[in-house]
């Protein structure tokens, strides 16, 4: 495995972790929740937009 792409996947599990544990935990106030919640939405649209450009990038390749 790439070293880049190990330090994407480890950042960004860090950064789901904290985003989950913050929404999930009680004690926290409404603010810090949209926080989470911007955390884990920008995690998942990161990995979202990795992978479409990857399929974009493999469908151009395979047509002539």
């Amino acid at each position: 495995m790439d070293v880049s792409v190990m330090m994407r996947v480890v950042l960004s599990s860090a950064a789901l972790v904290a985003g989950l544990y913050v929404i999930l935990k009680h004690s926290y106030a409404a603010d810090d929740k949209k926080w989470g919640y911007g955390i884990v939405g920008t995690v998942v649209g990161y990995w979202l937009r990795a992978a479409a450009k990857a399929s974009t990038h493999t469908l151009r390749k395979a047509s002539f």
